[in-house]
């Protein structure tokens, strides 16, 4: 019997979907752990922190759509959002963990901010000119 072969670009497709959706993830944690450290040393107020903590999530969420729509190349809009999902979940997954979750202007403002700006990425990341391949002669 012979082995069943194993499709290389499917598998490039998977781990490619697989980064889309653990990068942004892991580049939100970490800006927002240094943005921490830097609150306690500055001792920065709590609407401070807040407007720094904003800005980084739409710049990872802007991040997310852009590279899933630059790796999709249609449904901007659709495909960045999407791909800010398992962002969205964890962050107000650590949010009920750390405090009695409720929804608060806060937490629109956050999740208003995230889905725009992964929007927008995601319309940015769509409409980026592909490189041009080299062609061996």
């Amino acid at each position: 019997m012979s082995k069943p072969k194993r499709n290389k670009t499917n598998n490039k497709v998977q781990t490619e979907n697989i980064m889309l959706f653990i990068f942004p993830v892991i580049l939100n944690f970490v800006l927002l752990l240094i943005s921490s450290i830097v609150a306690v040393y500055a001792d920065l107020q709590k609407s401070q922190n807040y407007i720094v903590s904003l800005c980084i999530i739409g710049f990872t969420c802007f991040a997310s759509g852009v590279l899933s729509g630059k790796f999709k190349r249609k449904n901007g809009i659709i495909t960045g959002i999407i791909y800010i999902l398992p962002q969205l979940t964890l962050l107000l997954l650590i949010s009920v963990i750390l405090n009695s979750f409720s929804i608060d202007l806060n937490i629109i403002i956050s999740t208003t901010v995230s889905v725009i700006s992964a929007a927008v990425g995601g319309i940015t990341g769509v409409n980026m000119k592909q490189k041009a391949k080299r062609v061996k002669k």
